[in-house]
């Protein structure tokens, strides 16, 4: 062999082996889950967030057991302000709340895994998920729209830089690699013990589509392929509930908020705070329309928080930031206290890589009944939500509201039986018989 078949041959298998390194990168990248599991980072992650988990659900009780707790009179050794059955409304409860469903964390460099951190998540006691929902950038150069603008979770930080390792959450999905149909998957395995109460879903939308006149369904696709997602959860929609209000389209909110927390014991309640009504002057089954599947809406604060709006009539959901409720005058808390007895609160650190203090937890839910403040799951700053005994979540995941905070049903007028001395035949009226 002379050296110019030498070389041909040996360019040959630098070209096959630098194409095969190329096919595998590809490979990797749309599937996703290729080996970030090997990697030291995601394993030292996971037994982190594991520590943290068997830590918080240590001595955990579920709703029935809260409720009959709090529904019992109060003694020395177990003192508690006593619930009574007219206020026992879903409003009147702070829920521990978990954002960034289905991520494993750190926030930088950080994992999804929807089985593990979703599992954790509950085990922890936590009742509501906040799913944080953009498209990708990254996606763009696709040539189909519902590609381009397919919906993904994401963990972003206040400039909208991308903070996960991508390898657990590949670029750009679709109805079969979605990790919003992953999560909600393992929420609907793993969420509904008997009498853990409800469960509270927030789809957080971030960013929603730009408009293009010519493509006039770009934004409702995007919210439908969010809403094709839930799928796994529908069956457990409170509209399925066959008494006790209609609640899809955002129809009753309020009534949603007053009933009793036990009318929604294995239910789902869904919540979002982007605009959906368009839904309504389109046709998509019922399954697959966002407007229809959300039962309450988060409506725009002092501050706006991604795709969030101003409220249009009396808001009963309302997404804010912890900076905004405690830059709230003196003069104005008492008439925000009201209003918030009867509306479904959440609050966000302006940052999100932030995991809100004690003391400015304390101060909201204590000061304005802020009903749901929610952490980071591999975050140790939230351990003082746990601490035995004093912690707010460190039994249940659902903890009354102080008396003063709570919305307080008024007593059903029952029209009085008429005395039987109101007439001569002893309040009996009779027909009168003609000749």
């Amino acid at each position: 062999m002379n050296v110019t078949e030498y070389l041909s041959i040996l360019f040959v298998l630098v070209v096959l082996v630098s194409g095969i390194i190329m096919i595998m990168k590809v490979l990797k990248t749309n599937e996703g889950f290729a080996d970030y599991k090997s990697e030291a980072g995601y394993k030292d992650q996971l037994a982190k967030v594991v520590a943290l988990r068997d830590l918080r659900a240590n001595g955990r009780q579920r709703m029935s057991q809260m409720l009959d707790f709090y529904e019992s009179a109060s003694t020395q050794q177990d003192p508690h302000e006593v619930l009574p059955s007219d206020q026992d409304s879903f409003v009147n409860f702070y829920t521990l709340g978990c954002r960034f469903a289905g991520y494993l964390g750190p926030f930088e460099k950080g994992y999804f895994d929807p089985q593990e951190a979703v599992t954790s998540a509950l085990k922890m006691g936590c009742r509501t998920f906040v799913l944080e929902i953009d498209y990708n950038d990254e996606c763009k150069h696709k040539t189909d729209e519902n590609g381009r603008y397919f919906p993904q979770l994401v963990v972003r930080n206040d400039q909208g830089r991308r903070f996960y390792v991508t390898a657990s959450n590949p670029d750009c999905q679709n109805s079969s690699s979605s990790i919003i149909q992953k999560t909600a998957k393992v929420l609907a395995d793993n969420a509904f013990d008997n009498g853990s109460g409800p469960l509270i879903v927030i789809l957080y939308v971030l960013r929603t589509p730009p408009y293009d006149s010519g493509s006039p369904k770009r934004t409702l696709d995007y919210f439908s392929n969010i809403a094709k997602a839930m799928n796994p959860l529908l069956n457990r929609s409170v509209d399925n509930i066959t008494t006790g209000g209609k609640f899809s389209r955002q129809q009753q909110e309020a009534l949603l908020l007053t009933n009793s927390i036990k009318d929604y014991d294995g239910r789902v309640i869904f919540m979002c705070n982007a605009n959906t009504d368009d839904f309504r002057k389109a046709s998509y089954d019922t399954d697959k329309d966002l407007d229809y599947i959300v039962n309450l809406r988060l409506t725009m604060g002092q501050t706006q928080l991604g795709a969030t709006t101003k409220a249009a009539a009396t808001p009963y959901g309302v997404l804010d930031t912890t900076q905004s409720y405690l830059s709230i005058p003196q003069d104005q808390i008492t008439n925000t206290i009201e209003k918030s007895k009867l509306t479904y609160t959440v609050c966000f650190d302006k940052n999100p890589a932030v995991q809100p203090d004690a003391e400015t937890v304390q101060k909201l839910t204590s000061t304005f009944g802020i009903t749901c403040i929610p952490i980071q799951i591999w975050s140790d700053d939230a351990n003082y939500l746990f601490e035995k005994p004093s912690g707010l979540f460190s039994k249940f995941g659902f903890v009354p509201k102080p008396k003063n905070l709570r919305f307080i049903k008024k007593p059903l007028m029952r029209a009085a039986s008429a005395p039987v001395t109101m007439n001569a035949q002893g309040g009996e009226l009779r027909v009168p018989i003609t000749p």
